[in-house]
């Protein structure tokens, strides 16, 4: 049995479906003072530890990671999260010569993917399938990273529900494993590398680190 849907692992799925809904989060707005306060807790950045599979690894992630908290004790939280917004801007919104397509199809475009061009209606499609429905105020195509991410967040959430009867999570179970395979899988690594290469501030370099990690992290472990 697939462990995303044995009951016993539903601690697992839960912890899951936050991060992803963190992730999904830093890419629909810059940091704010929740955010800033969650990277201050330990049991935040220990829990993210597993993720990375090596000790060179380990040691970037902490690195990046403390230059990234003594970036937030020198400067005031005003002006930190003033800089960070314009980067986030610079990164993600406005093309410029920083700006990281954040888009699936882009990518598939740009890298001339084996699986071939994806449109965001291909997304949109798959999305209307599970009932995930975008707010009116996202603004974003929907193979947006954001977007994206908090689509798998959702489908986890619904695979926690331990009330779900078992045709209910056989259905979430595989627009899950169809989600992942088939689109996030397929492009996130790619930006990632272009996100920590292409981020001036700390704070962005361990984001892209983190989402680089967690998905490697679910790739190893897709269908195990």
């Amino acid at each position: 049995m697939n462990s995303t849907s044995h009951p016993q692992n539903l601690d697992s799925i839960r912890f899951r479906c936050e991060i992803y809904g963190i992730l999904s989060k830093i890419f629909f707005e810059p940091p704010n003072n929740e955010i800033i306060k969650l990277l201050r807790d330990k049991s935040f950045k220990n829990g993210l530890f597993e993720y990375f599979g090596n000790k060179e690894e380990k040691e970037n992630f902490d690195s990046i990671f403390s230059d990234m908290i003594k970036a937030f004790d020198q400067e005031p939280t005003d002006k930190l999260i003033t800089d960070l917004s314009v980067e986030f801007t610079q990164l993600l919104m406005n093309p410029n010569p920083r700006y990281v397509l954040p888009y699936e199809s882009h990518h598939h475009l740009e890298e001339s993917s084996p699986a071939g061009f994806i449109h965001s209606s291909d997304v949109l499609e798959m999305y209307n399938g599970a009932g995930y429905v975008l707010s009116e105020k996202n603004t974003e195509i929907a193979d947006y990273i954001g977007n994206e991410l908090g689509f798998v967040s959702m489908l986890l959430y619904r695979l926690s529900d331990d009330t779900l009867i078992d045709d209910e999570r056989d259905h979430f179970k595989k627009v899950l494993d169809k989600f992942l395979k088939k689109h996030l899988f397929m492009w996130v690594l790619g930006f990632c590398d272009k996100l920590e290469q292409t981020a001036r501030s700390d704070y962005y370099k361990f984001w892209a680190l983190i989402l680089k990690n967690f998905i490697q992290h679910e790739m190893n472990n897709f269908n195990s």
